[in-house]
């Protein structure tokens, strides 16, 4: 005990092992210090590969914490996500055609511009989408292929999102149902990302055009794009009440992009992306803050 009281707060390791987990052991015996004391950063997790290539070990960061500093209300939520979710079964970015340039896509920092780039999400359920759907249906195929390959059994249901306006033309879903399916999830849902990428890819390179889809596990995105709101909304209320500033854990840009325009119905407080690459954020800011 007394070793772990000389950790000096700031000081950071790095480490690799088979999982997160042995990972996260491999550094905490360097730094002889308990869990409960550091910050850990995932800086790649571990692969075992798909078809047999990519296979590589998860790598983190430890850094010993400040005295007393407090945990976001972000950040424990998405620990307890993960806890309920399995190891990541990781997807590697396979070699494919260069994805055909779609109008509603940009540039992380062009989303980032008022986070309006892409179709809006909706808060509408998805329905289910007849078989006539041609690019669906291949959309499905592949993405079936996939799952096979990766030695799962399982079943992908071709689903649409009804169109926000007159210009959105819809998104075609892809949920994917079946028993133990949590590797296909990973953390914070970066497996999903990824299986989703692939497939955006090949359907664009078999069909001759992009294609607007989503590939989701028997409604985790739906789920997660509502505790995100929700999350958005408390902290928006706590901005209001206080007349202070807070700011949420670093989210991707289509999560970003999904609490500007959350928030955008609440008018006591404005929002701002702030941070550079993976680190960036959206700041709440009571109405009127840079005036």
């Amino acid at each position: 005990m007394a070793e772990q009281q000389r950790a000096v707060p700031g000081k950071s390791v790095e480490s690799s092992g088979k999982t997160i987990d042995e990972a996260i052991e491999n550094a905490l015996a360097r730094l002889n210090v308990s869990r409960d004391a550091v910050e850990v950063t995932v800086l790649r997790e571990a692969s075992r590969g798909l078809l047999g290539f990519g296979a590589h070990e998860a790598i983190v960061k430890l850094t010993v914490r400040q005295p007393d500093r407090p945990a976001s209300p972000y950040a424990a939520e998405a620990r307890a996500e993960d806890k309920a979710e399995a190891a990541p079964v990781a997807v590697p970015r396979i070699a494919e055609p260069p994805r055909p340039a779609a109008p509603s896509e940009g540039t992380d920092d062009e989303q980032d511009e008022g986070e309006v780039v892409a179709p809006a999400p909706q808060a509408t359920r998805p329905t289910a989408v007849g078989a006539s759907d041609d690019a669906g249906e291949i959309a499905r195929q592949i993405l079936l292929d996939m799952i096979e390959r990766m030695g799962l059994i399982a079943d992908v249901q071709l689903l649409e999102r009804p169109p926000e306006d007159e210009k959105d033309k819809g998104t075609i879903v892809l949920d994917v149902i079946g028993d133990d399916l949590g590797l296909l999830i990973g953390r914070q849902g970066s497996t999903l990302n990824d299986l989703q990428y692939i497939t955006r890819q090949l359907v664009a390179n078999k069909v001759g055009h992009w294609v607007n889809l989503m590939v989701d596990v028997e409604g985790y995105k739906q789920r997660r794009e509502d505790r995100l709101r929700e999350l958005a909304r408390r902290i928006a209320q706590r901005v209001e009440d206080t007349g202070r500033p807070a700011h949420m854990e670093p989210m991707n840009s289509y999560e970003r992009r999904l609490v500007h325009l959350e928030l955008s119905k609440i008018k006591g407080v404005e929002t701002e992306s702030t941070g550079e690459g993976d680190r960036r954020k959206v700041g709440i800011y009571p109405a009127g803050w840079a005036d």
